[in-house]
């Protein structure tokens, strides 16, 4: 999803993903896509860090309380 981002106005895409990198440091749930800014063209790098928040019991508990 991160790799083929980007905000379509009129056609131009804007906010494309130039590259994705996993990884930061010592820590690997952290995602870097680099960006290019349209005013100044210049390049900025966004950090997504990845939560896997699924647990079963969660999910069973959400359930009964739906009932």
């Amino acid at each position: 999803m991160l790799k083929d981002f980007y905000l379509d106005i009129d056609g131009k895409r804007y906010f494309e993903t130039l590259e994705l990198t996993k990884g930061f440091h010592e820590i690997n749930d952290i995602f870097t896509s680099t960006h290019q800014n349209p005013e100044n063209h210049s390049h900025f790098k966004l950090y997504h860090f990845i939560v896997n928040a699924h647990r079963p019991e969660r999910e069973v508990a959400a359930k009964q309380t739906r009932c």
